[in-house]
C-alpha cells in the first residue's frame, strides 16, 4: 500500500501577524479622527510606530533567513551535481525530471538533453523488463532496494549501473523515483572474470584424478573433489566435515596430525608429505600431499587448502627398481671380487713365472756361457789370438746381459735377503747406476711378505726411482716404508720439477706415463691403491698402498 502522506502544519510568519494586527487596530480607529482626545491619538500613532519598528526588525529577519536558505541552496546544488554519483528523479510516467551532471556524463549527453526524457530510452533492450519488475517492487513496497542492469550512452556503447531507488510521492501523490547511479562496469568484469575462473577450478577439479580439498583450521574438509573417488572409493559428501586421519592406519594418524601442526604454526605452505590411507575397502593407498594454509589479512589461520596424488603406484615401482638396483650391485659385487681374484691369481703367476724363468735363465743358459768360455779358453796354441779373444769377449756380454735380464725378471737379491734389506741393496744401485740418491725410511717394518707380493713392489719401487733419475731433474730421493696391523704403503717422493697430476684412474695423460699406468694396473688388479701428489714446481709424492692381508705371509688366507 502507497505510504501515507504526512501533511506539514501551516507556519504563519511573525511579519504577517503584525500586518494583521495592524490592520486590525486601523479598523478599530474611529472614522472621525476629531472625536478622539490628544492622549489617545498619541498612544495610537506610539502603537502604529512600535508596529512599524517590529516589522522592520522582521524584514531584516527575513533577508537574513533568505540569504541563509540561498546559500544552503547553492550548497545543495554544488553537492548535487558534483557529485560522483548520478541523481536523477524519474515521474509516475517515467520522465526524468530532474539530473545532475554526473548522470549526464555518464549517459553521455547533455544535461538538457535528458530532461524529460523516458529513462527506458537509456536502458537496454535486454534489461528493461528487469527495470519495469524493479520499478513495480519501488512503489508496492516503498522501500529502498538496489538493482543492476546495463545502460546505454549516446554513442550506442553499454555500461553497468547500480541503481539505488527509493518511491516517493509527489504533490499530487503519485510515486515518483529517485534514484542513484553508479558505473559498476569494473566491478562486473572483476566478477566474471572471478565466475571464469572459479569455473575453470571446478572443470579442472572435475576432471582431475587428483584429490583437490580445502579444510578449516581444525582440518575438517569443506570442499572435496570428485578426485576421491577414484583415490579412495569415498563419495565427495561421504568425506566432507571428516578430517584427514579418519582415513589413516591408527599408527600413520600421529605422525599426520603433528606435520598438520607444525603447518598451522608456521603458517607455511607444504609439499611431498608422504601418508598411508585407507580406501573404503580397506586397501592400503600411498599419497602425495602438497598445500598451503589459509591466512586471513592479519596472518590468522582460517584453514588448509591442497591436493592428493596417489603414488601407490610409483613407490612400488621405486621399491623394485631398488631391490633391483641392490641386486644388481651383488652381482657387480660378486662379479668384481671374483675378477679381482682371478687378476690377483694371474698377477702371482706372472711373479711366479718371472722367478721360473729368470732361474732358467740363471741355470740354463748362464751354464752353458760359461762352458762355451772354457771351452773356447782351451783351444790349440795355433789358434788365431785376437779371433779367440773376440769370441770370449762376447760370451762375457751374453752373461752379463742374461744376468741384468735375470735380475730385471727375478732379482736374486729378493730370495738372499728381507723386503727392507732389499729396498737398501736398490738405493746403493740407483747410487751407483744413476747417480741418484735415495735414503730409505722403514719404520722398523718387520713383516715377511708374499714373495710375488713383494717382488712386485720391488719392481715397482724400482721403477718409480728410475723415473726420479730421469724426469725430476733432482739428485735425491726418499723411499719409506710403512706398514700397519691394515695396510702396508710404499712412498716414494722427491722435491723435483713434480707435474699436473689429474685425477689418476688407469692411465696418466701424455707421454712418458706407460710406467705409471703399469705400476696402476698391477697395483689395482690384486686390490692395492696408487696415489699421485705433485704438481709443477713442488715435486711429487707415489703411495702404494697394499691391503695385509694380501700382502703379509701370516695374514694371508688360505
Amino acid at each position: 500500500m502507497p505510504r501515507k502522506d504526512k501533511r506539514a502544519v501551516p507556519v504563519v510568519s511573525p511579519a504577517l501577524t503584525l500586518r494583521q494586527r495592524a490592520e486590525v487596530s486601523l479598523r478599530e480607529l474611529p472614522e472621525d479622527f476629531e472625536v478622539l482626545s490628544p492622549a489617545a491619538l498619541r498612544q495610537m500613532f506610539h502603537d502604529l510606530r512600535v508596529h512599524q519598528a517590529e516589522l522592520e526588525m522582521q524584514n531584516e529577519d527575513l533577508r537574513a533567513a533568505q540569504l541563509a536558505l540561498d546559500t544552503a541552496q547553492a550548497r545543495y546544488f554544488d553537492f548535487y551535481d558534483l557529485a560522483p554519483v548520478g541523481y536523477l528523479t524519474v515521474n509516475a510516467r517515467g520522465l526524468i525530471e530532474q539530473a545532475n551532471l554526473t548522470t549526464a556524463f555518464l549517459l553521455g549527453v547533455v544535461r538538457d538533453a535528458l530532461l524529460k526524457q523516458s529513462i527506458s530510452h537509456f536502458i537496454l533492450k535486454e534489461d528493461q523488463e528487469i527495470y519495469y519488475r524493479y520499478r513495480q517492487q519501488l512503489i508496492e513496497t516503498w522501500q529502498h532496494q538496489p538493482c543492476d542492469l546495463r545502460l546505454l550512452k549516446a554513442d550506442g556503447t553499454s555500461f553497468w549501473a547500480r541503481l539505488e531507488a527509493i518511491a516517493v510521492p509527489d504533490e499530487a501523490g503519485v510515486p515518483a523515483l529517485r534514484i542513484v547511479l553508479r558505473d559498476i562496469t569494473m566491478r562486473k568484469q572483476a566478477e566474471l572474470e572471478l565466475r571464469q575462473s572459479e569455473q575453470r577450478f571446478r572443470d579442472i577439479a572435475r576432471v582431475s584424478a587428483d584429490w583437490i580439498w580445502e579444510a578449516d583450521a581444525q582440518a575438517r574438509y569443506t570442499y572435496v573433489s570428485d578426485g576421491v573417488k577414484a583415490l579412495l572409493g569415498y563419495a565427495p559428501e561421504e568425506v566432507l566435515g571428516k578430517v584427514p586421519f579418519d582415513f589413516m592406519p591408527a599408527d600413520e594418524a600421529p605422525r599426520v596430525e603433528c606435520a598438520f601442526g607444525n603447518i598451522a604454526a608456521a603458517k607455511k605452505s607444504f609439499i611431498d608429505l608422504e601418508n598411508i590411507v585407507l580406501s573404503k575397502d580397506g586397501t592400503a593407498r600411498i599419497t602425495l600431499t602438497s598445500g598451503t594454509p589459509i591466512l586471513d589479512p592479519q596472518g590468522n589461520l582460517l584453514g588448509y587448502r591442497g591436493i592428493d596424488r596417489d603414488i601407490t603406484a610409483r613407490k612400488l615401482a621405486e621399491d623394485q627398481l631398488r631391490g633391483m638396483a641392490a641386486e644388481l650391485e651383488n652381482r657387480v659385487r660378486e662379479r668384481t671380487t671374483q675378477l679381482r681374484k682371478v687378476a690377483t691369481q694371474l698377477t702371482l703367476t706372472e711373479e711366479r713365472e718371472r722367478h721360473l724363468l729368470a732361474q732358467e735363465l740363471h741355470d740354463s743358459l748362464g751354464q752353458l756361457l760359461a762352458v762355451i768360455k772354457i771351452k773356447l779358453s782351451a783351444l790349440v796354441a795355433d789358434s788365431p789370438q785376437a779371433s779367440v779373444d773376440e769370441i770370449v769377449k762376447l760370451v762375457d756380454q751374453s752373461d752379463q746381459a742374461v744376468r741384468m735380464i735375470t735380475q730385471q725378471l727375478s732379482p736374486p737379491i729378493l730370495q738372499m735377503l728381507d723386503f727392507v734389506s732389499a729396498l737398501e741393496w736398490l738405493s746403493e744401485e740407483m747410487r751407483r747406476g744413476y747417480g741418484l740418491t735415495v735414503q730409505i725410511h722403514d719404520k722398523n717394518c718387520t713383516k715377511s711378505l708374499v714373495a710375488e707380493i713383494q717382488a712386485m713392489l720391488f719392481r715397482s719401487a724400482r721403477e718409480l726411482l728410475i723415473n726420479v733419475a730421469r724426469h725430476a731433474k733432482v739428485g735425491a730421493a726418499t723411499l719409506a716404508v710403512r706398514c700397519d696391523d691394515e695396510q702396508l704403503r710404499l712412498v716414494v717422493s722427491d722435491a723435483g720439477c713434480g707435474f699436473t697430476a689429474n685425477r689418476f684412474d688407469g692411465g696418466l695423460p701424455g707421454r712418458g706415463s706407460f710406467g705409471l699406468s703399469s705400476i696402476y694396473e698391477r697395483m689395482s688388479a690384486i686390490g692395492g691403491q696408487m696415489e699421485i701428489d705433485s704438481r709443477p714446481g713442488h715435486g711429487t709424492t707415489i703411495t702404494l698402498t697394499m691391503p695385509c692381508a694380501i700382502a703379509v705371509k701370516e695374514a694371508r688366507p688360505s
